[in-house]
Protein backbone atom coordinates (compact mmCIF):
# COMPACT_ATOMS: atom_id res chain seq x y z
CA UNK A 1 0.00 0.00 0.00
CA UNK A 2 2.93 2.29 0.85
CA UNK A 3 3.83 1.80 -2.83
CA UNK A 4 0.64 3.18 -4.23
CA UNK A 5 0.05 5.86 -1.72
CA UNK A 6 3.21 6.93 0.44
CA UNK A 7 4.04 6.23 3.63
CA UNK A 8 2.10 8.71 5.26
CA UNK A 9 -1.61 7.81 2.99
CA UNK A 10 -1.12 4.15 3.86
CA UNK A 11 -0.53 4.71 7.41
CA UNK A 12 -4.12 6.67 7.89
CA UNK A 13 -5.66 4.15 6.10
CA UNK A 14 -4.10 1.72 8.18
CA UNK A 15 -4.89 2.69 11.18
CA UNK A 16 -8.59 3.78 10.43
CA UNK A 17 -9.35 0.16 9.14
CA UNK A 18 -7.77 -1.26 12.48
CA UNK A 19 -10.16 1.07 14.43
CA UNK A 20 -13.13 0.67 12.13
CA UNK A 21 -12.50 -2.37 10.23
CA UNK A 22 -12.58 -0.69 7.33
CA UNK A 23 -11.17 3.04 5.90
CA UNK A 24 -13.88 6.24 6.40
CA UNK A 25 -12.32 8.14 3.43
CA UNK A 26 -9.98 7.23 0.84
CA UNK A 27 -7.23 9.36 0.86
CA UNK A 28 -6.79 11.85 -1.76
CA UNK A 29 -3.89 9.76 -3.53
CA UNK A 30 -5.74 7.01 -4.68
CA UNK A 31 -7.29 7.81 -7.63
CA UNK A 32 -7.73 3.88 -8.70
CA UNK A 33 -10.97 2.73 -10.47
CA UNK A 34 -10.29 -1.27 -9.21
CA UNK A 35 -8.63 -2.81 -6.22
CA UNK A 36 -8.18 -6.61 -6.62
CA UNK A 37 -6.81 -6.82 -3.01
CA UNK A 38 -6.59 -10.67 -2.78
CA UNK A 39 -4.97 -12.30 -5.90
CA UNK A 40 -2.92 -15.48 -5.84
CA UNK A 41 -0.40 -14.80 -8.95
CA UNK A 42 2.17 -17.52 -10.34
CA UNK A 43 4.11 -17.83 -13.33
CA UNK A 44 3.22 -20.08 -15.94
CA UNK A 45 6.21 -21.32 -18.07
CA UNK A 46 3.99 -22.44 -21.04
CA UNK A 47 2.30 -18.75 -21.51
CA UNK A 48 5.30 -16.69 -20.25
CA UNK A 49 2.94 -14.87 -17.64
CA UNK A 50 1.65 -14.80 -14.49
CA UNK A 51 -1.71 -16.49 -13.85
CA UNK A 52 -4.24 -15.84 -11.32
CA UNK A 53 -5.72 -19.07 -9.14
CA UNK A 54 -8.70 -19.44 -6.98
CA UNK A 55 -11.03 -16.93 -6.27
CA UNK A 56 -10.29 -12.89 -6.39
CA UNK A 57 -10.69 -10.57 -3.78
CA UNK A 58 -12.31 -6.83 -4.80
CA UNK A 59 -11.30 -4.70 -2.76
CA UNK A 60 -13.06 -1.10 -4.08
CA UNK A 61 -14.49 -0.35 -7.61
CA UNK A 62 -13.91 3.34 -7.55
CA UNK A 63 -14.14 4.72 -3.85
CA UNK A 64 -17.12 2.31 -3.14
CA UNK A 65 -15.60 -0.73 -0.91
CA UNK A 66 -16.44 -3.87 -2.08
CA UNK A 67 -15.00 -6.43 -0.56
CA UNK A 68 -16.30 -9.84 -2.24
CA UNK A 69 -15.08 -13.15 -3.92
CA UNK A 70 -15.60 -13.88 -7.04
CA UNK A 71 -14.46 -16.71 -9.99
CA UNK A 72 -12.33 -15.18 -12.21
CA UNK A 73 -8.90 -15.37 -14.11
CA UNK A 74 -6.20 -12.66 -14.26
CA UNK A 75 -3.41 -13.40 -16.84
CA UNK A 76 -0.44 -10.71 -17.23
CA UNK A 77 1.97 -11.31 -20.25
CA UNK A 78 4.89 -8.92 -21.18
CA UNK A 79 5.69 -8.91 -24.80
CA UNK A 80 7.72 -6.87 -27.37
CA UNK A 81 4.94 -5.97 -29.07
CA UNK A 82 3.26 -4.48 -25.41
CA UNK A 83 2.22 -5.63 -22.10
CA UNK A 84 -0.86 -7.22 -22.67
CA UNK A 85 -3.35 -7.77 -19.51
CA UNK A 86 -6.82 -9.63 -19.39
CA UNK A 87 -8.67 -9.33 -16.43
CA UNK A 88 -12.46 -11.94 -16.39
CA UNK A 89 -14.08 -11.32 -13.09
CA UNK A 90 -17.94 -13.88 -12.43
CA UNK A 91 -19.94 -13.13 -9.96
CA UNK A 92 -22.68 -15.08 -11.62
CA UNK A 93 -23.82 -16.44 -15.21
CA UNK A 94 -25.23 -13.25 -15.71
CA UNK A 95 -22.80 -11.27 -13.93
CA UNK A 96 -19.30 -10.96 -15.43
CA UNK A 97 -16.70 -8.48 -16.51
CA UNK A 98 -14.00 -9.14 -19.30
CA UNK A 99 -11.17 -6.19 -19.11
CA UNK A 100 -7.86 -6.26 -21.62
CA UNK A 101 -5.60 -3.93 -22.04
CA UNK A 102 -2.80 -3.90 -24.75
CA UNK A 103 -1.13 -0.74 -26.13
CA UNK A 104 -2.79 2.06 -24.86
CA UNK A 105 -6.26 0.40 -25.37
CA UNK A 106 -8.95 -1.09 -22.73
CA UNK A 107 -11.28 -3.54 -24.38
CA UNK A 108 -14.30 -4.08 -22.01
CA UNK A 109 -17.44 -6.59 -22.31
CA UNK A 110 -20.13 -7.57 -19.87
CA UNK A 111 -22.92 -9.83 -19.26
CA UNK A 112 -24.60 -6.50 -18.28
CA UNK A 113 -26.26 -5.29 -21.56
CA UNK A 114 -26.24 -1.86 -19.88
CA UNK A 115 -23.26 -1.21 -19.07
CA UNK A 116 -22.19 -2.45 -23.15
CA UNK A 117 -24.13 0.40 -24.48
CA UNK A 118 -23.23 2.55 -22.58
CA UNK A 119 -19.75 1.78 -24.00
CA UNK A 120 -20.78 1.67 -27.61
CA UNK A 121 -22.71 4.80 -27.03
CA UNK A 122 -20.19 7.05 -26.78
CA UNK A 123 -18.73 8.38 -30.14
CA UNK A 124 -15.04 6.87 -30.51
CA UNK A 125 -13.30 10.45 -30.39
CA UNK A 126 -14.48 10.88 -26.37
CA UNK A 127 -13.60 7.08 -25.50
CA UNK A 128 -10.37 8.09 -23.34
CA UNK A 129 -9.81 8.54 -19.61
CA UNK A 130 -11.25 11.86 -18.68
CA UNK A 131 -7.95 12.62 -16.95
CA UNK A 132 -5.67 11.87 -19.94
CA UNK A 133 -3.73 14.92 -19.74
CA UNK A 134 -2.51 13.43 -15.93
CA UNK A 135 -2.16 10.11 -16.28
CA UNK A 136 -1.32 7.86 -19.09
CA UNK A 137 -4.01 7.79 -22.10
CA UNK A 138 -5.50 5.49 -23.29
CA UNK A 139 -8.54 4.69 -25.05
CA UNK A 140 -11.55 2.51 -24.55
CA UNK A 141 -13.66 -0.02 -26.84
CA UNK A 142 -16.23 -2.57 -26.88
CA UNK A 143 -14.13 -6.46 -26.74
CA UNK A 144 -13.43 -8.22 -30.33
CA UNK A 145 -16.21 -10.82 -30.79
CA UNK A 146 -14.25 -13.76 -29.91
CA UNK A 147 -11.70 -12.48 -27.64
CA UNK A 148 -13.30 -13.14 -24.29
CA UNK A 149 -13.82 -17.15 -25.56
CA UNK A 150 -10.32 -17.39 -26.49
CA UNK A 151 -9.36 -15.70 -22.92
CA UNK A 152 -11.13 -18.41 -21.07
CA UNK A 153 -10.24 -21.39 -23.40
CA UNK A 154 -6.66 -20.39 -22.83
CA UNK A 155 -7.64 -20.09 -19.49
CA UNK A 156 -8.87 -23.90 -19.19
CA UNK A 157 -5.72 -25.07 -20.86
CA UNK A 158 -7.38 -25.34 -24.67
CA UNK A 159 -4.52 -24.51 -27.53
CA UNK A 160 -5.28 -20.80 -28.84
CA UNK A 161 -5.35 -20.97 -32.33
CA UNK A 162 -4.34 -17.46 -32.66
CA UNK A 163 -1.35 -16.29 -34.61
CA UNK A 164 1.11 -14.11 -32.43
CA UNK A 165 0.51 -11.07 -34.47
CA UNK A 166 -2.80 -10.53 -34.14
CA UNK A 167 -3.15 -8.65 -31.22
CA UNK A 168 -7.08 -8.29 -30.76
CA UNK A 169 -7.70 -4.93 -32.15
CA UNK A 170 -9.90 -4.19 -34.89
CA UNK A 171 -7.80 -1.61 -36.86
Amino acid sequence: MKDLLGVSAANQLKEETEIFGMARNLPREFTYELLLNDVNLSWNEASSSFRSSGRIGIGLIGSQPVNVYVDGFIDIQRRRSGDMIDIYLKADNSTWYYFSYIKGVLMAQAGNNDFNNLISSIKIKDRRHPDSSVKIPYTYMIGVEDRLSRFLRRMAGEADTEPDSFDGLVR
